[in-house]
């Protein structure tokens, strides 16, 4: 054999040896090995800090990759610079989505991965009709280009699906539930092999479902589970164990629900939600250990505020709850429609004097700021006024918040004036009902009625005979003229199956069988002949008499069967009941 003369290796340096195995580490998800190894190279190095970007945004460290990416802006300028101003507004976007922050970006939207990014910075300000239009945008640019280079369609479906998700997601966060799932439902899932994308869309279509299904839901959540969830950043790796504690929360599955609260708290940590969930399963399993220490350790004071009032209405003391709701109530919850009706309810269960005063001191309240809402505060106080107030009604006249449209407001309120302010009542309803279109009952004769005898008739009537010979005035000849005559249908006599009209029937056809003459009659005598008589198994027949007869016997050896076996009837002789058959 000729040896060829093999071309030699270019010598690699440690560093750049270093580097290539951080990238291997980065590729495999092997986050702490890819840190160590490029912590022992120069930070200062372009590629050095163009990985470590990417790894700190996969570890959820938002606010250092957005550092290194400022540093990046500063130290080159080159081809790439398109990628990392999307990859900045990334970096921005979730870290505005965890933290508070006020950062602002100059948006450089010349490609449609800066569009996209740019809009999803737009959703965090909750600005989704402006983010759409961004969206869209993205949409029309992503397609042209992919077509320009040559990409298949199933390759083109598949980058839109990532911004199509996103615009369902959009209109979910406008409530239009109906927009959010025609988009959500448009996305062939079978061209997506994206698992981040496919994980998404599969938390999300439940919760625009026109009617929550549990087992659906549970059967999406448990294929989202199955992909690649350690792609994920951890903000989405905790809705998505969230999700999963409470669907195993509202099927009832205890130790599903023990795992999916580990797995939650391990991406986390011990948050406020992890404990109101620890909180509803021990609701739901009527176990109160887990209730008062999770009250406790709650940080947040509204959530502590709800819970301690919940805790107090169990125990049935309302009075207690009444006085605590109204001494440490706070502020974020003073001035909400929620609070106001707790206090109404627990008056009403207390038999307070006046259990509509906190509504109406709320409609009041939001008299020029809020009217809308407090319409319908007003609304509910007259209804509790007139449905819990036993004595004389306190409900004052507020003409700024009643309308002419709103007939049962109106109503209630002439009710509940009716008991303690007549003239206020009569003053509303000759004010607000005066325009009801009342059928005027002048035209009605109601003599005419009462002599019609269509009405009396106008039903079916039952028949009867009528006797001719009476004799009865005009007006009783009339009533019984209208009387229907009964109607005598002729039925089809029902006749044998072999009937055959030709031939006379049977006169005997109505005796039973041993009656008739064509029965053969046998006589007694022979009839008795062959009856055994004495002890069971004696025979005195001669026919039944075996000792006479010649022994037989047959010599020939029986063979087994050829073939297959097939059933056969059995000749073996039987014995024959007889007598009268």
């Amino acid at each position: 054999m000729v040896k060829k003369n093999t071309v030699p290796l270019m010598p690699v340096s440690k560093e750049t040896e270093i580097f290539e195995d951080a990238y291997v580490a980065y590729r495999r998800f092997e986050n702490g090995k890819c840190l160590e190894l490029l912590n022992k190279l120069d930070q200062n190095e372009i590629r050095v800090m163009e990985l470590k970007t990417q790894l700190f945004y996969r570890l959820g460290q938002y606010g250092d990759a957005s550092s290194l990416y400022e540093k990046l802006f500063r130290q080159c300028s080159d081809d790439w610079e398109d990628e990392r101003n999307a990859n900045y507004m990334a970096c921005i976007t979730m870290q505005r989505s965890t933290k508070k922050i006020s950062t602002r970006i100059n948006p450089c939207l010349e490609t449609y991965e800066q569009l996209f990014n740019y809009a999803c910075y737009i959703i965090e300000d909750e600005n989704y009709t402006e983010a759409i239009k961004y969206l869209e945008k993205a949409q029309v640019m992503c397609k042209e280009i992919l077509l320009e280079d040559g990409f298949s369609d199933e390759e083109i479906e598949e980058e839109l699906a990532i911004i199509r998700v996103q615009i369902a997601y959009a209109y979910q966060k406008m409530h239009l539930k109906e927009k959010a799932r025609a988009a959500y439902e448009a996305i062939n899932r079978d061209l997506i092999s994206d698992s981040t994308t496919l994980i998404v869309l599969l938390n999300n279509l439940p919760t625009v479902q026109e009617k929550f299904n549990i087992n659906d839901t549970r059967k999406k959540i448990k294929s989202a589970m199955k992909l690649d969830t350690h792609k994920l950043n951890k903000n989405q790796q905790a809705v998505l164990a969230f999700n999963q504690a409470v669907i195993s929360h509202l099927s009832k599955s205890p130790e599903q629900f023990r795992k999916a609260l580990e797995e939650y708290k391990s991406i986390v940590g011990e948050t406020d939600n992890s404990k109101l969930l620890c909180i509803a399963e021990s609701l739901r399993s009527k176990d109160n250990s887990c209730v008062s220490e999770c009250c406790k350790t709650i940080n947040n004071e509204n959530y502590k505020f709800w819970l301690t009032i919940l805790a107090l209405i169990r125990s049935k003391d309302y009075i207690g709850a009444a006085n605590y709701a109204r001494k440490f109530v706070p502020s974020e919850i003073k001035n909400t429609f929620s609070y106001t009706g707790l206090l109404t309810s627990l008056d009403i269960f207390n038999k307070a004097e006046n259990p509509e005063a906190s509504l109406l001191d709320f409609a009041l309240a939001l008299e020029g700021s809020n009217k809308s809402l407090a319409k319908e505060a007003y609304a509910a106080a007259i209804r509790v006024s007139n449905s819990y107030k036993r004595g004389h009604s306190s409900i004052p006249i507020i003409e700024s918040l009643l309308s002419a449209d709103d007939k049962s407001t109106i109503v209630g309120l002439i009710k509940a004036l009716s008991r303690s302010n007549l003239s206020g009542a009569d003053q509303i309803a000759k004010k607000y009902l005066n325009s009801i279109n009342v059928p005027s009952t002048q035209s009605i004769d109601i003599d005419s009625i009462e002599n019609d005898d269509s009405i009396l008739y106008s039903q079916k009537s039952k028949t009867g005979r009528v006797d001719v010979s009476l004799k009865s005035e005009q007006k009783d000849t009339a009533v019984v003229e209208k009387v229907k005559k009964r109607v005598q249908r002729k039925r089809k006599p029902k006749l044998p199956k072999n009937y055959d009209p030709s031939k006379t029937p049977d006169p005997e056809r109505w005796l039973p069988k041993y009656e008739r003459t064509s029965k053969k009659n046998i006589s007694k005598k022979l009839r008795e002949k062959n009856i055994g008589k004495g002890s069971q198994g004696v025979a005195t027949g001669e026919n039944m008499d075996y000792s006479n007869r010649p022994a037989t016997f047959n010599n020939t050896p029986q063979s087994p069967p050829q073939g297959p076996r097939q059933q056969q009837k059995n000749n073996a002789a039987k014995k024959k009941k007889k007598g009268r058959k």
